[in-house]
């Protein structure tokens, strides 16, 4: 009866806590999140938003962010030359990273936030010279082509995507657009979240609720086998899955939980409530 009532008991705040999101949710209506820039960036003024590669307590949040970046820019092998497709770049925090650690020269971004490709856009200014091709500008990443850049560049042959694809209306027409617009023998580098197993049916509204209050489409809800074969069925090959979610969850909630106090006071209530509760779920 003991384990029976803490069982129940977290259930039902589960459950009052999505009653609430949604009551929210329907109050303001479903448009894009914009977020403080700065909100987790604690210690300098960077403007990273992911949630970052942990591979020690003491790592800053910038560290982490920049850290995965790196991982998903190694896997898919940039270098001098490549035409890369950043999709997603946030505040631009990585573009720097393709440039002066990779040495890329050719880079293209689209991104679906107006205020966050207006910060990139100052962000990479200092890296622009003769030498560098880089273009960025706000657009979805589904329908993304080649054509909406300047004097348009050839098909891209790297495509990169840090932590955001999960959000993407829908993650498969991503996959589709990208295969389509990437040359013979491209990459597609991404770090994404997907299921270890198919969901029970029980527990599948529930998921239906976290989807809504978080702005991912429940079609990109899918396990890890389902995601295989999406990718195979449009035509990809080669493909390499690498789970890395205990350098992932397990390191953001610890920051996000840690930090709780000195966030609470310095960020406004939604983005605190945001971070906070995303931290306690992605912890449990």
């Amino acid at each position: 009866e003991f384990i029976l009532g803490i069982f129940c008991g977290i259930i039902f705040r589960f459950l009052f806590q999505i009653t609430s999101w949604c009551i929210n949710y329907l109050r303001r209506g479903y448009h894009y999140q914009e977020i403080d820039p700065y909100s987790l960036n604690l210690e300098i003024k960077t403007k990273w938003m992911n949630l970052g590669y942990w591979t020690n307590p003491n790592q800053t949040y910038s560290e982490a962010c920049s850290s995965l970046a790196r991982i998903i820019g190694e896997y898919a092998s940039l270098k001098f030359g490549d035409v890369l497709l950043d999709v997603g770049f946030g505040c631009g925090e990585q573009i720097p990273i393709w440039v002066n650690e990779f040495k890329v020269d050719k880079i293209y971004g689209v991104n679906v936030s107006k205020v966050e490709t207006a910060h990139a856009q100052q962000r990479i200014e200092e890296l622009k010279d003769k030498k560098n091709d880089i273009q960025l500008i706000q657009g979805f990443g589904e329908t993304v082509l080649p054509s909406h850049f300047k004097n348009q560049p050839k098909p891209f042959n790297k495509i990169i995507c840090v932590d955001c694809a999960y959000h993407f209306n829908t993650r498969q027409k991503f996959f589709e657009n990208a295969f389509h617009i990437m040359s013979a023998g491209g990459i597609l580098s991404l770090s994404d979240m997907c299921l270890t197993k198919e969901i029970n049916p029980f527990y599948k509204p529930l998921w239906r609720f976290g989807c809504l209050v978080t702005g991912i489409p429940f079609d990109n809800v899918i396990d890890l086998d389902s995601y295989r074969d999406q990718l195979k069925k449009i035509g990809f090959q080669n493909i390499e899955i690498t789970i890395e979610d205990k350098f992932v969850f397990g390191g953001f909630s610890s920051f996000i939980l840690r930090n709780e106090k000195f966030l609470k006071s310095v960020i406004n209530e939604s983005s605190f409530n945001q971070f906070s509760k995303s931290g306690s779920l992605i912890g449990f």
